[in-house]
């Protein structure tokens, strides 16, 4: 049972994280796209 409930627990943040993931990359895409732009 404890394996289980670990397995869904596991299931359940994952996707979470990648979406964290997926989230900081397009900021971090954007933050510099702004440097960039004010730069020029």
């Amino acid at each position: 049972m404890e394996d289980f409930v670990r397995l869904r627990i596991n299931s359940g943040v994952q996707p979470i994280a990648m979406l964290v993931k997926l989230n900081h990359c397009l900021v971090e895409r954007d933050v510099i796209r702004i440097l960039i732009y004010c730069r020029l």
